[in-house]
């Protein structure tokens, strides 16, 4: 039994030209040793690891170019001679690029820096300790223990 119907716009990227439609299209990906060693660290300190997934995240991030898209077909008739306004990302645009730049910039304007070794490892040093967010394209792990929540995930020392 069918109870709802999903529909996602969808753009044609394959029309962009490297170089003057884009620079970069993708968000780093966590390199597998840096989720190993987050991994040993966090089990090491007995540290509890909270996975946070960002539902439809590649669509939360505000675009930094004006972009338009044609209208959807179907709707041609709706509003003839008409473009859409892209405010935000959609898929087949840069969305993960978007998505890793709002989420560097908010995670920078709380404290927290990329690490030298791996951008997709984050570090905030306070004076409750250091925090740390590993990013796996759009999920978040977050180890927790018995620090102030203000300090994010924590680890003393």
């Amino acid at each position: 039994m069918l109870e709802k119907y999903k529909v996602r716009l969808c753009a044609k990227g394959f029309r962009q030209v490297s170089g003057v439609d884009f620079d970069e299209i993708s968000a780093p990906a966590t390199k597998h040793v840096t989720m190993r060693a987050f991994l040993a660290f966090v089990a090491a300190i007995d540290l509890e690891l909270k996975q946070l997934d960002v539902t439809c995240a590649f669509l939360d991030g505000d675009l930094d170019k004006e972009l338009f898209l044609a209208i959807p077909p179907g709707y041609e008739g709706v509003y003839p001679c008409k473009v859409l306004r892209l405010k935000k990302a959609i898929y087949g645009l840069k969305a993960p690029k978007v998505w890793w730049s709002t989420l560097l910039a908010a995670l920078e304007q709380d404290g927290f820096r990329p690490s030298i070794a791996d951008p997709c490892l984050l570090v905030k040093y306070s004076e409750h300790g250091k925090a740390f967010i590993n990013v796996y394209i759009n999920d978040k792990l977050v180890p927790r223990g018995g620090a102030p929540a203000d300090a994010g995930a924590t680890a003393d020392g």
